[in-house]
C-alpha cells in the first residue's frame, strides 16, 4: 500500500468518527453510520418493509456478506480481535439453540445462552419452557480450528426454573436471567 493511500484510507477513518488503532481484520469492515442517517431518498413501505434488506447507500448485499464483521464502533475490534470468522459450532434437529441472552463467565470461559420459546418443533411455549444451555469457549475455538467436530452444550438447571428466559447479563458475580413468563399463569421474573 503506498503511503499516499494509507494517508487518505487513515483520514477516512478518522473522519468517519473511528479511530481505529489497530488493523481491520480481513474480514471485517468499518460502517460509518452517520452517512446514512439522515438518507437523501426513501422509499415507501411497498417497495421497503421487513421482507427487504436494508442497504444504504455505497454498499450491496454482496459487499456485506463478504466483510461479515461490521464495525460501527472502534471498540467492537476487542470483541471480535485479528481473526473474528463465522463459524457453526452445534446443531440441533428440534431444540432452536442460539437463540438470545448471551452471558459469557469469564471465571470458567463459558458462555450461557437460551433456546428460543415458542418454536413448534422444540414443543416449547405454553406446555414447555425455553432453557437455559452454556457452552465451553476453550470447545468453539477448537471447532474453529478444526479440532473438533461441535461443541458440548448443556443444559443448565436453575432453581428455580427461569420460565421461558430471554434476556441475561452478569450481576455482582452471578448470572441474572429474564423469564418471560408463560401464558396467563406464569408472570415474567428475574
Amino acid at each position: 500500500m503506498s503511503s499516499s493511500f494509507a494517508v487518505v484510507a487513515l483520514g477516512a477513518l478518522v473522519q468517519s468518527g473511528l479511530g481505529l488503532a489497530a488493523k481491520v481484520p480481513s474480514t471485517a469492515q468499518v460502517v460509518d453510520w452517520k452517512s446514512f442517517n439522515v438518507l437523501e431518498n426513501v422509499l415507501p413501505p411497498a417497495e421497503a418493509n421487513d421482507s427487504t434488506t436494508f442497504l444504504w447507500p455505497g454498499v450491496t448485499e454482496k459487499s456485506l456478506l463478504e466483510k461479515p464483521f461490521h464495525i460501527y464502533d472502534d471498540e467492537f475490534l476487542d470483541v471480535i480481535g485479528s481473526d473474528p470468522s463465522l463459524t457453526l459450532i452445534a446443531t440441533s434437529e428440534s431444540d432452536p439453540i442460539f437463540h438470545e441472552a448471551v452471558v459469557w463467565h469469564s471465571p470458567k470461559d463459558e458462555v450461557f445462552f437460551v433456546q428460543n420459546a415458542g418454536a413448534p418443533a422444540a414443543g416449547t411455549g405454553l406446555n414447555k419452557s425455553s432453557i437455559i444451555q452454556k457452552i465451553s469457549l476453550k470447545e468453539a475455538e477448537a471447532v474453529r480450528k478444526g479440532k473438533l467436530d461441535e461443541v458440548t452444550v448443556t443444559v443448565v438447571p436453575s432453581n428455580p426454573q427461569v420460565i421461558n428466559p430471554n434476556g441475561g447479563t452478569n450481576y455482582k458475580g452471578n448470572i441474572v436471567f429474564a423469564g418471560e413468563g408463560q401464558g396467563d399463569d406464569i408472570t415474567s421474573a428475574l
